[in-house]
């Protein structure tokens, strides 16, 4: 009994290990220089092109690291979208409601 409660230790303690394993790579990939960003790039055969944080984020891709900043970016980012999108078609409507008045005012004269 004693050893089937420690194989159910390990295998918690292996999620665990795997999470920080991957916490650290988070902060090992956030702390890289340009360089040494490209070089693991060119290694993993991954395209090195773009920003410095660009060529993070492909490689906590690769490594399987989920990347939170950019997922709550694009959240954000939506809804601001959304406004502008409804402005600019309030604006619209409002373009073709004046031209629908100067049409009837021509008409009348």
């Amino acid at each position: 009994m004693a050893y089937k409660n420690k194989a159910a230790g390990r295998k918690g303690s292996k999620k665990d290990t795997d999470e920080l394993r991957r916490i650290k790579l988070d902060k090992e990939i956030s702390n890289m220089k340009g360089k040494e960003t490209v070089n693991e790039l060119k290694e993993k055969s991954l395209p090195v092109f773009g920003t410095l944080q660009q060529k993070r984020e492909r490689l906590k891709n690769y490594y399987g690291i989920s990347i939170e900043s950019q997922s709550n970016t694009m959240k954000k980012a939506a809804p601001s979208n959304k406004i502008k999108k409804d402005s600019t078609r309030a604006a619209i409507d409002q373009i073709n409601k004046n031209r629908e008045k100067r049409r009837r005012k021509m008409e009348e004269k």
